[in-house]
């Protein structure tokens, strides 16, 4: 259950992130190359200097930090609730 709600809650942060040029997608990846292995020794074709001038994200960075706190605040509150007293 708990992968499940993590994932949950993670997926629009992620698909965010992705979709701003704020963080590597792993669609672009060479095959064959591993997660820890050689991500950028395979030429991934992605320019660095247009990822920071592609604008303002929306919604801001500061609202997704926002909500990405109130979840932790969330996960803590339910983990408070459900331990023995």
């Amino acid at each position: 259950m708990a992968l499940l709600a993590g994932f949950a809650v993670t997926y629009p942060m992620n698909w965010w992130l992705v979709g701003n040029h704020l963080k590597h997608g792993d669609a672009h990846r060479a095959a064959g190359a591993g997660r820890a292995g050689r991500f950028h020794a395979a030429g991934h074709g992605m320019d660095h200097a247009a990822m920071s001038v592609a604008g303002a994200p929306q919604p801001p960075v500061a609202v997704m930090a926002a909500l990405s706190f109130v979840a932790l605040g969330m996960g803590i509150a339910v983990a408070l609730a459900a331990s023995p007293a």
